[in-house]
């Protein structure tokens, strides 16, 4: 399906109300989530937010065993809604657009077009869908913030910045990951 009268976005993402079969029928080259009846179309992510998800991507892999990390994976949330998140570490693979598996954690790298949307409205719904971590990496900031999921909100696992630059965050029984900013963010 084609997203007519719904212009891609360049620099800004675009909310447009749409029933699910619709949302369900975009074309695969439009990224868009789906929540409370509107799809929100984001606009490509730059080479360098790809490059430090790349970073993170391959380090979550090496030091987690037992689970799979996955970029930019479908997550259908109990609440009906579809989110995708830059990396999601889940049980196990599924040949799906959209998995029903609630994932360990989630990784979000802010963009200037998705920075509220990330920091927002996704906080809100990864914390009731039981999600267990949500990790943002602020590019613009130099920053890289783990939450923990407690069943009522989030709870401050870990902040590295100019004064903290390097620390570790267990996730469950799979691993520990440790952490430098400076690594992670250096371009």
């Amino acid at each position: 399906m084609s997203m007519q009268g719904v212009r891609m976005p360049t620099e800004a993402l675009v909310r447009r109300r749409m029933p699910l079969e619709d949302y369900l029928g975009l074309s695969d080259d439009v990224r868009a989530e789906y929540v409370d009846g509107v799809a929100i179309v984001t606009p490509r992510a730059s080479m360098p937010h790809n490059e430090v998800g790349a970073r993170m991507l391959m380090l979550l892999r090496a030091s987690l065993s037992g689970v799979h990390v996955g970029f930019e994976m479908g997550l259908h949330l109990p609440d009906d809604s579809r989110r995708i998140p830059d990396i999601a570490v889940v049980d196990r693979l599924e040949d799906t657009l959209f998995t029903r598996q609630i994932p360990h954690l989630v990784v979000e790298v802010l963009s200037p077009s998705t920075r509220s949307e990330d920091t927002l409205r996704k906080s809100v719904d990864y914390q009731r869908a039981g999600i267990g971590q949500y990790w943002i990496v602020d590019r613009d900031n130099r920053a890289v913030v783990v939450h923990g999921n407690t069943g009522v909100g989030w709870e401050l696992l870990l902040e590295l910045d100019a004064g903290r630059p390097r620390g570790e965050v267990a996730v469950a029984e799979y691993g520990v990951v440790v952490l430098d900013r400076d690594e992670l963010l250096s371009l």
